[in-house]
Protein backbone atom coordinates (compact mmCIF):
# COMPACT_ATOMS: atom_id res chain seq x y z
CA UNK A 1 0.00 0.00 0.00
CA UNK A 2 2.84 2.43 1.21
CA UNK A 3 4.95 1.90 -1.87
CA UNK A 4 1.86 2.00 -3.94
CA UNK A 5 1.26 5.76 -2.47
CA UNK A 6 4.84 6.33 -3.13
CA UNK A 7 4.92 6.00 -7.29
CA UNK A 8 1.84 7.80 -7.04
CA UNK A 9 3.22 10.62 -5.64
CA UNK A 10 6.57 10.88 -7.87
CA UNK A 11 4.32 10.89 -10.85
CA UNK A 12 2.58 13.66 -9.87
CA UNK A 13 5.58 15.84 -9.21
CA UNK A 14 6.67 14.60 -12.38
CA UNK A 15 3.70 15.62 -14.04
CA UNK A 16 3.45 19.07 -11.89
CA UNK A 17 7.18 19.81 -13.35
CA UNK A 18 5.83 19.21 -17.30
CA UNK A 19 2.39 21.98 -15.98
CA UNK A 20 5.21 24.69 -15.01
CA UNK A 21 7.03 24.12 -18.08
CA UNK A 22 4.25 24.81 -20.24
CA UNK A 23 2.84 27.38 -18.70
CA UNK A 24 6.16 29.03 -18.42
CA UNK A 25 6.68 28.39 -22.11
CA UNK A 26 2.74 29.64 -22.46
CA UNK A 27 3.56 32.57 -20.57
CA UNK A 28 6.89 33.97 -21.95
CA UNK A 29 5.62 35.93 -24.86
CA UNK A 30 3.48 38.29 -22.74
CA UNK A 31 6.43 38.24 -20.17
CA UNK A 32 8.95 39.14 -23.03
CA UNK A 33 6.26 41.65 -24.21
CA UNK A 34 5.61 43.56 -21.25
CA UNK A 35 9.03 44.46 -20.62
CA UNK A 36 9.97 45.46 -23.82
CA UNK A 37 6.78 47.75 -23.85
CA UNK A 38 8.46 49.29 -20.33
CA UNK A 39 11.58 49.64 -22.53
CA UNK A 40 9.66 51.25 -25.41
CA UNK A 41 7.84 53.27 -23.19
CA UNK A 42 10.86 54.46 -21.09
CA UNK A 43 12.81 55.64 -24.29
CA UNK A 44 9.64 57.64 -25.50
CA UNK A 45 9.98 59.28 -22.31
CA UNK A 46 13.60 60.22 -22.39
CA UNK A 47 12.85 61.71 -26.07
CA UNK A 48 10.07 63.29 -25.44
CA UNK A 49 11.96 65.54 -23.28
CA UNK A 50 14.37 65.90 -25.94
CA UNK A 51 11.81 67.47 -27.77
CA UNK A 52 10.38 69.86 -25.46
CA UNK A 53 13.53 70.49 -24.27
CA UNK A 54 14.40 71.31 -28.41
CA UNK A 55 10.87 73.26 -29.29
CA UNK A 56 11.08 75.55 -25.85
CA UNK A 57 14.31 76.51 -27.45
CA UNK A 58 13.23 77.38 -30.97
CA UNK A 59 9.89 79.30 -29.87
CA UNK A 60 12.18 81.09 -27.80
CA UNK A 61 14.67 82.16 -30.62
CA UNK A 62 11.60 82.91 -32.67
CA UNK A 63 9.87 85.17 -30.46
CA UNK A 64 13.37 86.81 -30.06
CA UNK A 65 13.56 87.34 -33.66
CA UNK A 66 10.29 89.37 -34.78
CA UNK A 67 11.98 90.83 -37.86
CA UNK A 68 12.22 87.92 -39.40
CA UNK A 69 10.16 86.62 -42.73
CA UNK A 70 8.20 83.60 -42.27
CA UNK A 71 11.04 81.10 -43.78
CA UNK A 72 13.42 82.68 -41.90
CA UNK A 73 11.51 82.18 -38.70
CA UNK A 74 10.64 78.12 -40.18
CA UNK A 75 14.66 77.55 -40.83
CA UNK A 76 15.73 79.31 -37.60
CA UNK A 77 13.43 76.65 -35.77
CA UNK A 78 14.13 74.06 -37.43
CA UNK A 79 18.33 74.85 -36.93
CA UNK A 80 17.33 75.19 -33.11
CA UNK A 81 15.46 71.99 -33.71
CA UNK A 82 18.37 70.01 -35.48
CA UNK A 83 21.26 70.85 -33.47
CA UNK A 84 19.02 69.99 -29.86
CA UNK A 85 16.74 67.20 -31.26
CA UNK A 86 17.90 65.40 -34.44
CA UNK A 87 21.59 65.57 -33.03
CA UNK A 88 20.59 63.00 -30.43
CA UNK A 89 18.28 60.79 -31.49
CA UNK A 90 18.93 60.53 -35.55
CA UNK A 91 15.39 61.44 -36.41
CA UNK A 92 13.24 64.50 -37.60
CA UNK A 93 10.44 65.67 -36.28
CA UNK A 94 7.25 67.07 -37.91
CA UNK A 95 7.11 70.26 -36.97
CA UNK A 96 4.40 73.41 -37.56
CA UNK A 97 4.23 77.05 -36.24
CA UNK A 98 2.17 79.94 -35.62
CA UNK A 99 3.14 82.89 -34.44
CA UNK A 100 0.89 86.24 -33.61
CA UNK A 101 0.93 89.36 -32.11
CA UNK A 102 2.90 88.60 -28.88
CA UNK A 103 2.61 85.04 -29.33
CA UNK A 104 4.99 82.21 -31.02
CA UNK A 105 3.41 78.47 -30.67
CA UNK A 106 5.81 75.56 -32.11
CA UNK A 107 4.26 72.06 -31.94
CA UNK A 108 6.28 69.19 -32.89
CA UNK A 109 5.69 65.40 -33.30
CA UNK A 110 7.94 62.04 -34.10
CA UNK A 111 7.91 58.03 -33.82
CA UNK A 112 9.60 56.38 -31.50
CA UNK A 113 11.00 52.58 -33.00
CA UNK A 114 10.06 49.93 -30.74
CA UNK A 115 12.45 47.57 -29.76
CA UNK A 116 10.05 44.70 -30.23
CA UNK A 117 6.68 45.59 -32.16
CA UNK A 118 3.52 43.72 -31.14
CA UNK A 119 0.94 42.88 -33.02
CA UNK A 120 -1.54 43.54 -29.48
CA UNK A 121 -0.40 47.32 -29.64
CA UNK A 122 -1.88 49.72 -32.41
CA UNK A 123 0.91 50.75 -34.53
CA UNK A 124 3.13 48.42 -33.22
CA UNK A 125 6.05 49.53 -34.90
CA UNK A 126 6.48 52.45 -33.30
CA UNK A 127 5.68 55.24 -30.25
CA UNK A 128 3.75 57.75 -30.99
CA UNK A 129 5.26 61.51 -28.88
CA UNK A 130 4.22 64.85 -28.92
CA UNK A 131 5.90 68.22 -27.89
CA UNK A 132 4.39 72.24 -27.59
CA UNK A 133 5.59 75.15 -26.61
CA UNK A 134 3.82 78.78 -26.48
CA UNK A 135 6.15 81.69 -25.27
CA UNK A 136 4.66 84.94 -24.48
CA UNK A 137 5.65 88.57 -24.28
CA UNK A 138 4.28 91.51 -22.76
CA UNK A 139 3.48 94.81 -24.71
CA UNK A 140 4.95 97.22 -21.16
CA UNK A 141 8.16 98.78 -21.56
CA UNK A 142 10.26 98.06 -18.79
CA UNK A 143 12.60 100.04 -16.65
CA UNK A 144 15.49 99.22 -14.31
CA UNK A 145 17.67 100.56 -11.83
CA UNK A 146 20.98 98.87 -10.62
CA UNK A 147 21.64 100.16 -6.89
CA UNK A 148 24.76 98.84 -6.69
CA UNK A 149 27.24 98.98 -3.25
CA UNK A 150 30.63 99.98 -4.28
CA UNK A 151 31.61 100.66 -0.55
CA UNK A 152 35.62 99.34 0.05
CA UNK A 153 33.93 96.17 1.80
CA UNK A 154 32.73 95.02 -1.95
CA UNK A 155 36.88 94.24 -2.50
CA UNK A 156 37.01 91.70 0.23
CA UNK A 157 35.68 88.04 -0.87
CA UNK A 158 35.90 88.37 -4.70
CA UNK A 159 32.42 90.64 -4.09
CA UNK A 160 33.12 93.13 -6.62
CA UNK A 161 34.70 90.80 -9.20
CA UNK A 162 31.38 88.22 -9.23
CA UNK A 163 28.84 91.07 -8.92
CA UNK A 164 30.67 92.33 -12.61
CA UNK A 165 30.94 88.59 -13.74
CA UNK A 166 26.92 88.41 -12.39
CA UNK A 167 26.26 91.69 -14.52
CA UNK A 168 28.46 91.29 -17.70
CA UNK A 169 29.20 87.63 -17.60
CA UNK A 170 32.83 88.62 -17.26
CA UNK A 171 34.84 89.47 -14.24
CA UNK A 172 36.55 92.59 -15.96
CA UNK A 173 34.11 93.45 -18.09
CA UNK A 174 36.25 93.45 -20.92
CA UNK A 175 33.88 92.47 -23.77
CA UNK A 176 31.26 94.70 -24.75
CA UNK A 177 29.02 92.00 -26.53
CA UNK A 178 29.41 89.37 -23.65
CA UNK A 179 27.81 85.94 -23.69
CA UNK A 180 26.21 85.41 -20.41
CA UNK A 181 25.37 87.63 -17.48
CA UNK A 182 22.04 89.88 -16.59
CA UNK A 183 22.80 92.82 -19.19
CA UNK A 184 23.23 89.93 -21.93
CA UNK A 185 19.85 87.89 -20.90
CA UNK A 186 17.93 91.48 -20.20
CA UNK A 187 19.00 92.10 -24.12
CA UNK A 188 18.34 89.06 -25.66
CA UNK A 189 14.66 89.35 -24.12
CA UNK A 190 13.73 92.89 -25.63
CA UNK A 191 12.24 92.43 -28.88
CA UNK A 192 12.54 96.27 -30.00
CA UNK A 193 14.17 99.32 -29.36
CA UNK A 194 13.86 101.52 -25.98
CA UNK A 195 11.40 97.89 -24.62
CA UNK A 196 14.43 97.49 -21.64
CA UNK A 197 15.70 100.96 -20.19
CA UNK A 198 18.92 99.72 -17.41
CA UNK A 199 20.56 102.53 -15.36
CA UNK A 200 23.26 102.19 -12.49
CA UNK A 201 23.24 103.68 -8.94
CA UNK A 202 26.82 102.95 -7.71
CA UNK A 203 26.98 104.34 -3.52
CA UNK A 204 29.40 104.22 -1.17
CA UNK A 205 28.64 107.45 1.19
CA UNK A 206 27.89 109.59 -1.49
CA UNK A 207 26.45 109.29 -4.84
CA UNK A 208 28.52 110.87 -8.44
CA UNK A 209 26.82 112.50 -10.91
CA UNK A 210 27.66 112.02 -15.01
CA UNK A 211 29.95 114.08 -16.09
CA UNK A 212 27.99 116.09 -18.44
CA UNK A 213 25.85 117.18 -15.24
CA UNK A 214 29.29 117.79 -13.50
CA UNK A 215 31.10 119.89 -16.54
CA UNK A 216 27.49 122.07 -16.73
CA UNK A 217 27.93 123.07 -13.43
CA UNK A 218 32.22 123.54 -13.39
CA UNK A 219 31.08 126.10 -16.29
CA UNK A 220 28.20 128.11 -14.59
CA UNK A 221 28.03 131.24 -13.68
CA UNK A 222 25.85 130.31 -10.08
CA UNK A 223 23.41 132.51 -8.27
CA UNK A 224 24.43 133.49 -4.42
CA UNK A 225 22.02 132.46 -2.17
CA UNK A 226 21.33 132.85 1.39
CA UNK A 227 21.21 129.18 3.08
CA UNK A 228 18.75 128.87 6.34
CA UNK A 229 21.35 128.08 9.58
CA UNK A 230 20.23 124.56 10.07
CA UNK A 231 20.54 122.64 13.17
CA UNK A 232 20.92 119.37 13.60
CA UNK A 233 24.11 116.28 12.63
CA UNK A 234 24.97 116.56 8.67
CA UNK A 235 25.10 120.83 9.25
CA UNK A 236 27.98 123.20 10.26
CA UNK A 237 26.26 124.61 13.09
CA UNK A 238 29.24 126.94 14.61
CA UNK A 239 28.39 130.71 15.01
CA UNK A 240 31.18 131.59 12.66
CA UNK A 241 30.23 129.46 9.68
CA UNK A 242 28.29 131.49 7.24
CA UNK A 243 25.10 131.37 5.45
CA UNK A 244 26.29 132.04 2.38
CA UNK A 245 25.39 129.73 -0.68
CA UNK A 246 25.82 129.13 -4.29
CA UNK A 247 23.41 127.62 -6.38
CA UNK A 248 23.02 126.12 -9.63
CA UNK A 249 19.88 124.03 -11.42
CA UNK A 250 19.24 121.65 -8.33
CA UNK A 251 22.78 121.67 -7.04
CA UNK A 252 24.10 123.90 -3.76
CA UNK A 253 27.41 125.07 -2.32
CA UNK A 254 26.91 125.88 0.81
CA UNK A 255 28.98 126.42 4.08
CA UNK A 256 26.82 125.40 6.55
CA UNK A 257 26.74 121.88 4.42
CA UNK A 258 29.43 119.62 6.07
CA UNK A 259 31.94 118.42 3.60
CA UNK A 260 34.45 115.46 4.78
CA UNK A 261 37.70 117.27 3.09
CA UNK A 262 36.68 120.16 5.02
CA UNK A 263 39.22 121.26 7.84
CA UNK A 264 38.32 121.75 11.27
CA UNK A 265 39.32 125.81 11.23
CA UNK A 266 37.98 128.37 9.32
CA UNK A 267 40.05 130.88 7.72
CA UNK A 268 40.08 132.88 11.20
CA UNK A 269 41.52 129.66 12.49
CA UNK A 270 38.71 129.42 14.63
CA UNK A 271 37.83 125.62 15.38
CA UNK A 272 34.01 124.54 13.68
CA UNK A 273 33.89 120.78 13.85
CA UNK A 274 34.61 118.20 12.02
CA UNK A 275 33.94 118.30 7.90
CA UNK A 276 33.07 122.47 8.33
CA UNK A 277 35.79 125.49 7.83
CA UNK A 278 37.79 125.59 4.58
CA UNK A 279 38.88 123.70 1.92
CA UNK A 280 35.60 122.51 0.94
CA UNK A 281 34.20 121.74 -2.85
CA UNK A 282 33.65 124.94 -5.28
CA UNK A 283 31.35 124.96 -8.28
CA UNK A 284 34.92 125.20 -10.92
CA UNK A 285 36.79 122.15 -8.55
CA UNK A 286 33.36 119.91 -8.16
CA UNK A 287 33.58 116.61 -8.89
CA UNK A 288 29.96 115.54 -9.07
CA UNK A 289 30.03 113.81 -5.74
CA UNK A 290 26.07 114.53 -3.52
CA UNK A 291 25.34 114.64 -0.62
CA UNK A 292 21.78 112.94 1.34
CA UNK A 293 19.27 116.03 0.98
CA UNK A 294 17.35 117.97 3.87
CA UNK A 295 16.40 115.03 6.24
CA UNK A 296 13.77 117.51 8.31
CA UNK A 297 11.34 117.79 5.30
CA UNK A 298 12.37 114.17 4.30
CA UNK A 299 13.91 114.99 1.39
CA UNK A 300 16.72 112.33 1.66
CA UNK A 301 14.46 109.01 0.89
CA UNK A 302 12.51 110.57 -2.01
CA UNK A 303 13.33 111.70 -4.88
CA UNK A 304 10.59 114.94 -5.02
CA UNK A 305 11.70 117.29 -7.31
CA UNK A 306 13.93 120.20 -5.54
CA UNK A 307 11.89 123.78 -5.29
CA UNK A 308 14.26 126.14 -7.06
CA UNK A 309 15.04 128.66 -5.45
CA UNK A 310 14.37 126.74 -2.25
CA UNK A 311 17.61 126.44 -1.10
CA UNK A 312 17.17 123.84 1.51
CA UNK A 313 15.45 121.49 -0.89
CA UNK A 314 18.50 121.30 -3.31
CA UNK A 315 21.30 118.79 -3.52
CA UNK A 316 23.71 119.35 -1.49
CA UNK A 317 27.54 119.36 -3.46
CA UNK A 318 30.33 118.07 -1.23
CA UNK A 319 34.13 117.01 -2.44
CA UNK A 320 34.43 113.55 -3.37
CA UNK A 321 36.44 111.57 -0.88
CA UNK A 322 37.95 109.58 -3.69
CA UNK A 323 37.35 109.81 -7.67
CA UNK A 324 37.52 106.31 -7.35
CA UNK A 325 33.44 106.21 -7.42
CA UNK A 326 31.50 104.96 -10.08
CA UNK A 327 29.38 107.98 -11.87
CA UNK A 328 25.37 107.38 -12.16
CA UNK A 329 24.47 106.09 -15.60
CA UNK A 330 20.98 107.35 -16.47
CA UNK A 331 18.61 104.98 -18.33
CA UNK A 332 19.51 103.85 -21.76
CA UNK A 333 17.82 101.97 -23.79
CA UNK A 334 19.43 97.99 -23.44
CA UNK A 335 19.48 97.23 -27.39
CA UNK A 336 21.23 100.12 -28.34
CA UNK A 337 23.24 101.07 -25.25
CA UNK A 338 24.59 97.99 -23.58
CA UNK A 339 28.15 98.57 -24.08
CA UNK A 340 28.04 101.28 -22.75
CA UNK A 341 26.28 100.17 -19.63
CA UNK A 342 28.99 97.20 -19.66
CA UNK A 343 31.70 100.28 -19.35
CA UNK A 344 30.06 101.71 -16.41
CA UNK A 345 30.04 98.68 -14.54
CA UNK A 346 33.56 97.92 -15.39
CA UNK A 347 34.74 101.05 -13.69
CA UNK A 348 33.22 100.15 -10.88
CA UNK A 349 35.64 100.57 -8.15
CA UNK A 350 35.04 99.75 -3.78
CA UNK A 351 35.68 103.02 -1.64
CA UNK A 352 34.33 104.53 1.02
CA UNK A 353 31.59 104.14 4.10
CA UNK A 354 27.89 102.37 3.37
CA UNK A 355 24.93 105.19 3.04
CA UNK A 356 22.19 102.33 1.24
CA UNK A 357 19.55 105.43 1.81
CA UNK A 358 21.24 107.68 -0.41
CA UNK A 359 21.06 104.64 -2.97
CA UNK A 360 17.65 104.05 -3.22
CA UNK A 361 17.02 107.66 -2.92
CA UNK A 362 18.46 108.02 -6.45
CA UNK A 363 17.55 105.05 -8.15
CA UNK A 364 13.96 106.56 -7.15
CA UNK A 365 15.02 109.52 -9.28
CA UNK A 366 16.89 107.33 -11.90
CA UNK A 367 13.69 106.10 -12.55
CA UNK A 368 11.58 109.27 -12.51
CA UNK A 369 10.40 111.68 -15.40
CA UNK A 370 11.15 114.41 -13.21
CA UNK A 371 14.43 116.39 -13.17
CA UNK A 372 17.66 116.17 -12.36
CA UNK A 373 17.17 112.72 -14.82
CA UNK A 374 13.91 112.91 -17.56
CA UNK A 375 15.12 109.41 -19.63
CA UNK A 376 12.55 107.42 -17.05
CA UNK A 377 8.76 107.55 -18.75
CA UNK A 378 5.93 108.70 -16.70
CA UNK A 379 4.38 106.08 -14.26
CA UNK A 380 1.34 104.47 -16.53
CA UNK A 381 0.26 100.83 -17.02
CA UNK A 382 2.34 100.46 -19.85
CA UNK A 383 5.54 100.24 -18.17
CA UNK A 384 6.86 98.70 -15.41
CA UNK A 385 9.80 99.60 -13.04
CA UNK A 386 11.97 97.88 -11.38
CA UNK A 387 14.91 98.49 -8.42
CA UNK A 388 17.77 95.71 -7.61
CA UNK A 389 19.40 97.19 -4.78
CA UNK A 390 22.60 94.97 -3.49
CA UNK A 391 24.83 95.66 -0.66
CA UNK A 392 26.98 93.38 1.28
CA UNK A 393 27.27 96.00 4.92
CA UNK A 394 25.52 98.23 7.31
CA UNK A 395 24.75 101.58 7.20
CA UNK A 396 27.59 103.69 8.55
CA UNK A 397 27.97 107.21 7.08
CA UNK A 398 25.32 109.60 6.11
CA UNK A 399 25.43 113.60 5.89
CA UNK A 400 22.66 112.95 8.41
CA UNK A 401 23.52 109.51 10.08
CA UNK A 402 20.96 109.25 13.35
CA UNK A 403 18.41 106.69 12.05
CA UNK A 404 20.11 105.73 8.90
CA UNK A 405 17.85 102.31 9.05
CA UNK A 406 15.27 103.58 9.68
CA UNK A 407 15.44 106.29 6.80
CA UNK A 408 16.85 103.97 4.38
CA UNK A 409 13.47 101.61 4.84
CA UNK A 410 11.36 105.22 4.62
CA UNK A 411 13.67 105.38 1.49
CA UNK A 412 12.16 101.63 0.07
CA UNK A 413 8.91 102.54 1.64
CA UNK A 414 8.81 105.74 -0.56
CA UNK A 415 9.98 103.72 -3.79
CA UNK A 416 7.48 100.90 -3.93
CA UNK A 417 4.61 103.89 -3.05
CA UNK A 418 5.35 104.80 -6.56
CA UNK A 419 5.08 101.13 -8.02
CA UNK A 420 8.57 100.19 -8.42
CA UNK A 421 9.43 96.76 -7.85
CA UNK A 422 12.23 96.20 -5.61
CA UNK A 423 14.59 93.51 -5.24
CA UNK A 424 17.30 93.59 -2.21
CA UNK A 425 20.11 91.25 -2.23
CA UNK A 426 22.48 90.82 0.40
CA UNK A 427 26.24 89.51 -0.05
CA UNK A 428 27.43 88.01 2.68
CA UNK A 429 27.17 90.83 5.19
CA UNK A 430 24.94 93.31 5.95
CA UNK A 431 21.75 93.92 8.07
CA UNK A 432 19.03 90.95 6.61
CA UNK A 433 16.13 92.32 8.51
CA UNK A 434 16.18 95.63 6.73
CA UNK A 435 16.79 94.52 2.98
CA UNK A 436 13.95 91.87 3.55
CA UNK A 437 12.01 94.30 4.55
CA UNK A 438 13.09 96.89 1.48
CA UNK A 439 12.29 94.18 -1.16
CA UNK A 440 8.78 94.25 -2.36
CA UNK A 441 7.85 90.97 -1.43
CA UNK A 442 9.95 87.70 0.45
CA UNK A 443 10.52 86.38 -2.97
CA UNK A 444 12.25 89.79 -3.86
CA UNK A 445 14.63 89.22 -1.27
CA UNK A 446 17.71 87.24 -1.90
CA UNK A 447 20.94 86.57 0.60
CA UNK A 448 24.13 84.82 -0.72
CA UNK A 449 26.89 83.18 1.69
CA UNK A 450 29.16 83.11 -1.40
CA UNK A 451 30.04 85.95 -4.22
CA UNK A 452 29.98 83.66 -6.62
CA UNK A 453 26.30 82.64 -6.21
CA UNK A 454 25.58 86.30 -7.22
CA UNK A 455 25.53 84.88 -10.99
CA UNK A 456 22.55 82.42 -10.88
CA UNK A 457 20.96 85.37 -8.40
CA UNK A 458 21.41 87.90 -11.42
CA UNK A 459 19.98 85.79 -13.63
CA UNK A 460 17.24 84.70 -12.20
CA UNK A 461 15.79 88.51 -11.40
CA UNK A 462 16.38 88.92 -14.96
CA UNK A 463 14.16 85.75 -16.22
CA UNK A 464 11.42 87.20 -14.03
CA UNK A 465 11.46 90.72 -15.00
CA UNK A 466 12.34 89.84 -18.83
CA UNK A 467 8.87 89.58 -20.96
CA UNK A 468 9.49 86.14 -22.32
CA UNK A 469 7.80 83.22 -20.52
CA UNK A 470 6.70 79.70 -21.62
CA UNK A 471 3.46 78.59 -21.81
CA UNK A 472 3.31 74.30 -22.65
Amino acid sequence: MLKTLSRVLRRFRRDERGLVAFLFAFMLPAVMGLITVGIDYSMASRDRVLLQSAIDGAALAAARSPALTDPQIAALINAQISANYNHHVQRTPTVSYTRGDGVVAVTASDQVPRLMPLLLVPDGSNVAINASSEVRWGVKNVEIALVLDNTGSMSSSNKMTELKRALCGQPDCASSTPSSGFVKIIKDVAIRDNQFRVGIVPFDTVVRVPLNMQLEVNAAAMSPATFPAPAGAGYCTHASVPNDALRYSWFRFASRDKDTNASWLNATGVNVGTGCGTGRATPATWQGCVWDRDMALNLDTSDAMPTIPVVADLHPAVNCRTTALARIKPLDDIRTSSAALIEAIRVMTPSGNTNIKIGVAWGMALLSSAEPFTEAAVASSDISKFMILLTDGDNTEAKDSSNLDARTLAACTAAKARGITVYAIRVINGNATLLANCATSASHYMSVSNAAQLTPVFEKIAREIGALRISH
